[in-house]
């Protein structure tokens, strides 16, 4: 069914006469006016595409894709590694270093609390005997001894312990949050490539599986146009492309996606209307029925 479905599209869209000269392979179109296009089999370059090619062209998809799969999933794990690192680096860094200052002198004021001693090599304390009521006087010496500093450089330690939270551990809780949030981009994109790679690989087998080695010829013929007058006109070059409907639907669909060599539609006369601004000189050019034409009575594959 689909060896006929060439020659009938032809046969469709040809109400005019055609002649073939066997002997000389030329093929004249006449109109219904009188008019003639010739095309001339010595001028015609044809161009058999084999599936080998096609299947190359799939397989240079193929690299890309698997290119761009190791890429994404290198980055990835770079990624995780700095995430690591960076669940690592305030402990590793300056916030182990706070932690052991404040635990070192919290240890001693929790001494100095346990063995009374507010008032040990400390000179500023002499001066609280000053004060002659009681409360005011011990109220002196618990503010100017060891305790007091002691706790007041706790105090400031803590600061410094807040200060590095909010600004050093805050930046290193954003940038992992930026890591985590980019791998998981990362892993969708390589998800989708993953996917596209399954679909590269089949369509490789499939072309494999094919037993029609000619998939398609490329026909590129530059048609001559004779007027009423017997005015000769060489046209702008043609190329019809004239698929093996032999092979399978999936080959073709394969070779469809990768060279656009699905034909118009004979019936749209917007199509007619878009092929026929090639040719500035006349009003219609049968464009498609020449390219019909010529993958009827020239191509390897209709024969």
């Amino acid at each position: 069914m689909k060896r006929l479905l060439l020659p009938l599209l032809a046969a469709l869209a040809l109400p005019t006469a055609v002649n073939a000269n066997v002997l000389t392979g030329e093929i004249v179109y006449k109109t219904e006016i009188g008019e003639k296009f010739l095309i001339k089999r010595s001028a015609v370059k044809i161009v058999g595409y084999e599936k080998s090619s096609l299947i190359d062209l799939y397989k240079g998809d193929k690299d890309e894709v698997e290119n761009d799969i190791f890429l994404r999933s290198k980055k990835v794990k770079a990624n995780e590694r700095d995430i690591k690192e960076l669940d690592e680096n305030y402990v590793k860094n300056e916030g182990e270093k706070y932690e052991k200052e404040i635990e070192q002198l919290t240890r001693k004021i929790n001494l100095i609390k346990e063995k009374g001693d507010f008032k040990s090599n400390n000179s500023y304390v002499e001066g609280c005997k000053n004060f002659s009521r009681k409360k005011q006087r011990l109220y002196c010496e618990e503010t100017y001894s060891t305790f007091y500093f002691a706790s007041l450089k706790l105090k400031e330690k803590l600061r410094e312990l807040n200060n590095y939270k909010s600004k050093v551990l805050d930046q290193l809780i954003k940038k992992k949050s930026f890591l985590e949030l980019e791998n998981k981009g990362l892993n969708g994109e390589i998800s989708r490539l993953n996917l596209n790679l399954s679909r590269i690989n089949q369509s490789i087998k499939t072309l494999e599986e094919e037993k029609e080695n000619l998939l398609f010829e490329s026909l590129v013929f530059r048609p001559i146009f004779t007027d009423l007058n017997s005015k000769k006109t060489a046209l702008p070059k043609i190329e019809a492309v004239c698929k093996n409907y032999s092979a399978s639907p999936e080959s073709i669909k394969l070779l469809d996606k990768k060279f656009n060599t699905t034909q118009a539609n004979l019936n749209n006369p917007l199509e007619k209307r878009l092929f026929a601004t090639e040719y500035t000189s006349l009003d219609y050019a049968p464009i498609l029925e020449l390219k019909l034409l010529a993958c009827n009575k020239l191509s390897s594959i209709s024969k």
